[in-house]
């Protein structure tokens, strides 16, 4: 008799280990939108969401956490640079470095 060898390939999608989402909010990503007046102050942050929904308060602390990188890089930004990109900078610190609370 002879010998025979079977090889069996199992093939495991990626998406098989993906987390899965249980809730919605578990994989909500909010769309961040904010404005800012003449003296650099921010307002009207996640105003595409309605006031006191969840997704009002995701996109408010996720929105915290981006200003607080934008006004870092601002501050690395304007260390480094000089000219016309300075004060692109130092604008930036005005507006991103002020206080924000969700």
């Amino acid at each position: 008799m002879r010998n025979l060898l079977i090889i069996v390939v199992i093939f495991i999608s990626p998406t098989v280990f993906a987390e899965k989402c249980r809730t919605e909010s578990a994989c909500f990503k909010p769309h961040i939108t904010w404005k800012w007046d003449s003296n650099y102050k921010l307002y009207d942050v996640c105003s595409n969401y309605a006031s006191g929904h969840w997704k009002y308060r995701h996109c408010r602390g996720d929105a915290q956490r981006l200003f607080k990188q934008k006004c870092k890089d601002a501050k690395k930004g304007e260390r480094v640079t000089d000219g016309a990109t300075k004060k692109l900078h130092e604008r930036d610190v005005k507006i991103y470095c002020s206080t924000f609370r969700p």
